[in-house]
């Protein structure tokens, strides 16, 4: 017998959602964290001045940009197309935890200084995987 995870059943079993729809929210799950992580550690590794029009050069990268390129590069491969979704509630999650604050339904919370450091800097993390790392749908190309 087939061992799943909780989400997996309650996604599969409990609500009825698609077989995709499942896979998909229990890959989202799973990759989260790691996710979260990736948001929270690369803030101060990502160098600004990267940003280039034509196509990537891989021995120009610094090194930080290099280890970034292959962590994300590794994740986006495992998350494939749910890979944006998972950013968005890890980088929601990175600002409740950086915040300690807790979220009521109905209640409006305004953002610090600090959680829109944290926004500002996940949406450049976005823009320097997209853009500098060429790395977007990185998951349909053959391995070498």
């Amino acid at each position: 017998e087939k061992t799943v995870s909780v989400v997996e059943y309650m996604m599969r079993e409990g609500i009825k959602f698609k077989n995709k729809d499942s896979i998909d929210m229990v890959t989202i799950v799973h990759s989260v964290a790691e996710m979260v992580e990736l948001v929270e550690q690369h803030q101060s590794s990502i160098d600004h001045s990267s940003s280039s029009d034509g196509p990537i050069v891989l021995s120009s990268l610094s090194p930080s940009m290099a280890q970034l390129r292959l962590k994300a590069g590794l994740m986006l491969r495992n998350m494939k197309d749910t890979w944006l979704t998972t950013m968005v509630v890890a980088t929601v999650m990175a600002i409740q935890r950086q915040s300690k604050a807790s979220f009521q339904s109905g209640e409006l919370v305004q953002m610090s200084a600090d959680d829109e450091a944290l926004l500002s800097q996940s949406k450049h993390l976005l823009t320097t995987i997209v853009n500098d790392l060429d790395l977007d749908k990185c998951w349909k190309a053959r391995p070498l």
